[in-house]
């Protein structure tokens, strides 16, 4: 019989588990898509950006491909998706890190396809967003728009928590 155990340091917390989302950010003459969360969701009637759990065996593209024709009755080509942003949080579901990605092409017109999990959708400005909009939404946001490549969100006081600048490229967000 093999004898197991413990093999961490004394005092070291057990590693999080982390769920991977990813969000897509639709982009159509200087508006993006929002979904409104359902009454019976956690974060029910805030606005945020169409995602989805990334399933076994999904790259962060299969995902959002899957996840546009699910929720929004689209279709989106992997070449078309932008990996634009990393929003790591913790929130009242733990922690999750989350891919955004970014395309201003798909075939179809966006419609809620899952009115059970979102009460609607709609087109905004950035700058526009309603009141409601989930704090981590708005920030990654703000973020992208100012060229930051990633964002951190839930785990201080110190809150907002933003990430590296992207030397490369601007992103243009509108």
């Amino acid at each position: 019989m093999i004898e197991q155990r413990d093999i961490r340091a004394p005092g070291r917390p057990e590693a999080a588990s982390v769920t991977s989302i990813v969000y897509i950010v639709l982009e159509k003459k200087g508006k993006i898509l929002l979904s409104k969360r359902s009454r019976k969701s956690k974060l029910a009637g805030r606005w945020g950006l169409p995602a989805g759990h990334i399933e076994d065996g999904e790259r962060w593209e299969d995902t959002a491909v899957r996840e546009a024709r699910e929720e929004l009755g689209i279709d989106i080509k992997h070449k078309d998706l932008k990996h634009v942003h990393t929003l790591h949080l913790k929130d009242h579901d733990g922690h999750r890190d989350g891919f955004v990605l970014r395309t201003t092409r798909w075939k179809g017109k966006p419609k809620n396809m899952e009115p059970e999990k979102c009460e609607g959708i709609m087109w905004r400005r950035t700058r526009e967003l309603p009141g409601n909009t989930g704090p981590h939404i708005v920030l990654a946001l703000s973020n992208m728009k100012k060229g930051i490549i990633s964002t951190q969100y839930g785990f201080s006081e110190s809150q907002p928590q933003n990430q590296s600048q992207n030397p490369i490229e601007e992103f243009s967000l509108i």
